[in-house]
């Protein structure tokens, strides 16, 4: 019988392939996320009437007196769902497309295993459900872990050492586990890693925000709090916020 126990591992170079996916992935699926919210806002659905009921009204297409005339004004809703929709996207899109190649460009991909051996702090993990891949989690304790410039940029920064700020750079979860919770135990396994690698570490830093609710209620839930709001996104104007977690507040946890 094959082995169907979850557990968590450290990053091969045979799974470089994986991980890109699935950072691609964890980026370009805020995007999904963030269209569907805008698309089913009240906002959106009260416009969406509106245009759909005019549209009918200069057509001439409310139903009369006849079954098949009830059927009329549905190509008016789906005509004015489609600029909706696509004016969403076009307002959405750029952030997140920006966000996803910033993050394939990075310096920590270029070699993953170097890269995240500077520091007894840092880690990059894989989480596994049998021979399933269903998550991972990158933290990065080094001297330049608050650096986000592409990897051409960044190849003379290889000083090892770690830093008092340490930076979870990705953190995915597949969609189907995510009820299950167990992205806390890949949280939790991380920051215990963190901590205990190196005292020189204080703080772990990171970027969330509310297209990705799975992993922002398990920051919250390990005591990660919003130290400030970075900026807003997209056409709902989303928050994109810090969250910073203290050695002392993990501590008081435990």
């Amino acid at each position: 019988m094959a082995n169907s126990d979850a557990r968590i591992r450290k990053f091969q170079p045979d799974d470089l392939k994986l991980a890109q996916f699935a950072i691609s992935k964890a980026n370009l699926s805020k995007l999904a996320v963030a269209n569907y919210t805008a698309s089913t806002h009240w906002l959106a659905l009260s416009l969406w009437v509106g245009l759909s009921s005019a549209f009918i009204q200069y057509m001439g297409w409310w139903p009369a007196d006849t079954v098949l005339s009830y059927l009329q004004p549905f190509p008016a809703f789906a005509c004015m769902a489609l600029p909706i929709i696509f004016y969403i996207d076009w307002h959405n899109r750029p952030y997140f497309e920006a966000n996803a190649e910033e993050a394939i460009r990075g310096a920590d991909l270029v070699d993953i295993s170097e890269y995240y051996s500077r520091s007894p702090s840092s880690g990059f993990w894989l989480l596994e459900f049998g021979e399933r891949f269903i998550g991972l989690l990158a933290l990065d304790a080094s001297l330049d872990s608050q650096n986000t410039a592409p990897a051409q940029k960044s190849s003379e920064k290889r000083k090892k050492g770690t830093s008092s700020v340490a930076t979870i750079r990705h953190f995915f979860v597949d969609e189907p586990y995510r009820p299950t919770e167990i992205q806390e135990d890949l949280l939790k396994h991380a920051i215990m890693f963190a901590f205990e690698g190196d005292d020189k570490l204080e703080r772990i830093e990171v970027v969330g925000s509310s297209m990705s609710t799975y992993a922002e209620k398990a920051y919250k839930k390990l005591g990660f709090r919003v130290v400030k709001e970075i900026k807003r996104i997209g056409v709902l104007r989303w928050k994109v916020e810090l969250y910073s977690l203290d050695r002392s507040t993990w501590q008081s946890t435990l």
